[in-house]
């Protein structure tokens, strides 16, 4: 991990990115539709999107490449040898008398896909030394040795997903929750403007809400950073209290039709909402741990990313059924109401 300290205030911060590009984005998207046509836009947006690929690039491991030392020749007379076993692995032979041999491999990850590679024990280590042709050699102490190859052995067998997680119950929940929210999370960005513009609200003063919900996420981001590093303040509470203000909000925008009510409200949702993203990484930590988070974080981020992509077309087709916004909007609001009066009291009390 990048940060052991102030890890919310971190991802709060590196979460505000969305809602600046909300905020950028919302008008550029009339703008450019209004000028170009649609398929202007998205192949406009498309190629700034492509930017991202520049991001990722610079992206630098924690830990820096290992430099090996060449090999250095022993004054020792007594012999080593080697005995070629299966699959390019080298067995290590007995060695007579007592000293330290000085001309064994340093510490290096074994990346190898057969699962038939097995280490046997000898008389020297209780181990054999597995390599292969891309290994470098250098020069590192015998004791050192027996260390350095069990760990990158237990990682070639390591599965790819940590199942273990789900047998945590608050875990499941937490999931489950996410889940629920992320299918809804859209339809405030997706449908605003129309709605808007059905109550005679022009098309460019329907964009400024949108772009109201970037401004209010960005802060809710600093502001649900600071919070969740705070001591005092129990990080799960503040999350689910928030998320079901965010339903709350969802299910009363229906009532109001005019400009000023409507962009309160998606202030509302963009400053409540946040705690979805800045707090999810540190409950995780905070109901498995540290050394789970990886796995973890990654099975919600997966599954969010799916339920988003289902959510708005089946938003879509409640207004297509119904013929009014209203519908969308009270479905999304005590869906996420509903789905965190019921599992909030088992996720802190399980």
């Amino acid at each position: 991990m990048y940060f052991e300290k102030k890890r919310t205030l971190a991802t709060g911060i590196s979460e505000c990115g969305a809602g600046i590009g909300t905020l950028i984005f919302a008008p550029l998207y009339e703008y450019l539709i209004m000028s170009y046509s649609w398929r202007g836009a998205v192949l406009i947006i498309g190629a700034i999107s492509l930017n991202i690929v520049v991001c990722g690039a610079v992206f630098k491991p924690l830990e820096g490449p290992q430099e090996y030392n060449e090999v250095q020749d022993s004054d020792c007379d007594d012999k080593t040898f080697t005995d070629q076993g299966d699959h390019g692995a080298a067995e290590l032979l007995p060695i007579d008398g007592d000293f330290v041999v000085t001309q064994f491999l340093k510490s290096q990850d074994i990346y190898k896909s057969n699962p038939s590679l097995v280490l046997e024990s000898n008389s020297v280590l209780g181990e054999s030394v597995a390599t292969s042709p891309s290994i470098v050699r250098a020069a590192v102490s015998c004791h050192d040795l027996r260390e350095t190859t069990k760990s990158p052995c237990k990682r070639m067998n390591k599965p790819l997903i940590d199942i273990s997680i789900f047998t945590n119950a608050r875990f499941v929940m937490f999931t489950f929750s996410s889940i629920i929210l992320y299918f809804w999370y859209d339809v405030p960005y997706v449908f605003t403007v129309d709605r808007a513009k059905n109550f005679g609200i022009s098309e460019k003063r329907a964009s400024y809400m949108v772009a109201v919900i970037g401004i209010s996420h960005t802060l809710g981001n600093l502001l649900y950073g600071f919070l969740g590093d705070r001591k005092q303040i129990n990080r799960r509470y503040l999350y689910s209290g928030s998320l079901l203000l965010t339903g709350i909000v969802l299910t009363i925008v229906p009532i109001f039709t005019t400009f000023l009510p409507c962009t309160i409200l998606a202030g509302l949702f963009g400053l409540l909402s946040a705690s979805a993203e800045a707090l999810t990484s540190v409950i995780i930590v905070d109901i498995l741990g540290i050394d789970k988070l990886t796995d973890a974080y990654g099975v919600v981020m997966f599954l969010q990313g799916v339920s988003n992509l289902v959510g708005p077309p089946v938003a879509g087709w409640l207004y297509d059924t119904s013929g009014s916004y209203d519908k969308t909007f009270y479905s999304a609001g005590s869906c996420i109401v509903s789905i965190h009066l019921q599992f909030s009291h088992g996720f802190h009390e399980n």
